[in-house]
């Protein structure tokens, strides 16, 4: 009759397997952390450039402003480069503006991304204390969202889609400083006063008023007629507003008068 395994030889078996079993789980762990380590070397990196780039275009943009607010005149020998090139005109600026805007949209959407596929796979919760790296791709995400939110304000006046963007970042980045103060810009900015207001002048043209007030939502702007111009900017009470109006002077829509009660609360707007 055969005997049995002993039972010192099963433990021995079992110590064994339970061995090969730890060895691969930490192999498993050691993969997925090298793994990690390279995506967000790639990420901080991507970041550095991004930021960079963002950097020209607002400079470029400015240039293009600039050029764009000066006298269309012959250029002088002055004006040249140092290799004795007339500086780029307002056409030309614009269009180098045009090809690095889809740069930095082809960077942002690359880093956007594989940044938060890197916080979806490091499975973040909400009360979970983060490590040192998922707390800077949180901060870094935090960034792009108030990008993000920045350009809805820029583009349309859209001050109450920013806020809820800021309020929900805040959710998974508590306590970021920026987007606090981004949140609290949007908030008292999102209606308009009668001190803000008051800081516009007769003859200020568009891009003046801008600057100081935002820019209104598409659906706040009329063209008349006359071809004047009215922008119409949100009061706290409901449906009423403000507005800036503007007439061709010289070529050029200025400002010809201010209404802070140009549309009532009982008015349709």
């Amino acid at each position: 009759m055969r005997r049995g395994t002993p039972l010192s030889a099963l433990i021995s078996l079992l110590i064994v397997c339970l061995f090969a079993l730890a060895c691969d789980q930490v192999s498993e762990e050691e993969l997925k952390a090298a793994k990690d380590a390279e995506e967000w070397a790639w990420i901080a990196q991507a970041k550095v450039d991004l930021d960079a780039k963002r950097g020209e275009l607002a400079a470029l943009q400015k240039q293009v402003l600039e050029a764009g607010e000066q006298p269309n005149e012959e250029s002088t020998p002055t004006d040249e480069g140092a290799e004795g090139e007339a500086p780029p005109s307002a056409e030309e600026l614009a269009e180098q503006a045009k090809v690095m805007e889809k740069e930095v949209l082809g960077l942002s959407e690359a880093f956007g991304g594989r940044l938060i596929q890197f916080i979806n796979d490091q499975q973040i919760g909400v009360d979970s204390e983060p490590t040192d790296i998922q707390r800077q791709a949180l901060s870094f995400k935090s960034d792009e969202d108030i990008v993000l939110a920045q350009e809805y304000i820029d583009k349309g006046g859209e001050y109450q889609r920013a806020i809820d963007i800021y309020t929900q970042s805040l959710v998974f980045d508590p306590g970021n400083e920026k987007l606090e103060a981004a949140k609290a810009e949007a908030e008292a900015l999102r209606f308009m006063t009668e001190e803000r207001l008051a800081e516009v002048k007769k003859g200020m043209t568009r891009k003046e008023v801008r600057a100081l007030l935002g820019t209104p939502k598409h659906n706040n702007v009329r063209e008349y007629d006359n071809g004047g111009l009215g922008w119409f900017f949100p009061k706290e009470e409901p449906r009423a507003a403000a507005a800036v109006f503007f007439q061709a002077k010289k070529g050029e829509l200025k400002v010809y008068k201010t209404d802070f009660n140009a549309i009532k609360a009982a008015e349709e707007p």
